[in-house]
């Protein structure tokens, strides 16, 4: 992501929180969300899960943790696009993301996150195989003149 430069004024950032939210561009619709923000790396934040990764902090031992209501920077920025993840098929990705939440469940069994993940990923990799075999039969049709 890059930063929309009209946008980017750095005064925010002179309070020290250990979060702040920022708008994506184009996305304005969909709310705030947790995985809008920048986070001040004081080396505490760390990441929980492979896929949908969730960002745990743990302040040190008298200090404030994350505050109940979050500074909005007033930034904005732009998703680009361009990852190899961009150019995988729907079914790719699925296979991928089943992959790295499998890797999640054997490292944190039984959280009930994770096997929400699996149950959701293998409904939607069914109804993707489901989509392609039907196109798979129309085609046939098709090409056998029918």
């Amino acid at each position: 992501m890059y930063p929309g430069q009209t946008t980017f004024n750095r005064a925010i950032l002179e309070s020290r929180d250990v979060v702040y939210s920022v708008h994506r561009s184009g996305k304005e619709s969909r709310g705030m969300r947790l995985s809008d923000t920048v986070f001040y790396n004081d080396g505490r934040w760390k990441f929980k899960f492979r896929m949908h990764e969730t960002p745990v902090y743990k302040p040190a031992e008298g200090a404030p943790g994350v505050p109940d209501k979050i500074k909005d920077t007033g930034w904005s920025v732009v998703e680009v696009e361009g990852s190899s993840r961009d150019s995988l098929t729907r079914l790719d990705r699925l296979r991928e993301e089943l992959r790295l939440v499998e890797l999640d469940v054997a490292e944190f069994p039984g959280h009930p996150r994770l096997s929400y993940y699996v149950g959701t990923l293998h409904y939607e990799l069914a109804m993707e195989l489901q989509k392609a075999r039907k196109q798979s039969e129309e085609y046939q049709k098709l090409a056998r003149g029918a």
